[in-house]
């Protein structure tokens, strides 16, 4: 349960391959309800030198865990807010 006057963690995780789906992951099972996670990806996929059956898993992982998936989106700049 999360305090209501608690601000809503924004995290962007730019790459959908091992990595960025793994830290998507682990990111989003420490922060809960406290953070909204979104993995970009260039490409049409995630995961895309792995088996369609471990996209799938994967997929469904992030699904899960409210992971939001931005696909076939590139990044220009970083800023902070």
């Amino acid at each position: 349960m999360t305090n209501s006057n608690q601000e809503i963690i924004l995290v962007a995780i730019v790459g959908g391959g091992h990595s960025g789906v793994e830290l998507a992951g682990k990111i989003a099972d420490r922060l809960g309800r406290r953070g909204e996670i979104c993995l970009i990806e260039r490409g049409k996929e995630i995961l895309k030198n792995f088996t369609p059956a471990t996209r799938k898993n994967a997929q469904h992982a992030l699904d899960k865990r409210n992971v939001l998936i931005s696909l076939q989106t590139s990044v220009n700049i970083i800023e902070s807010h």
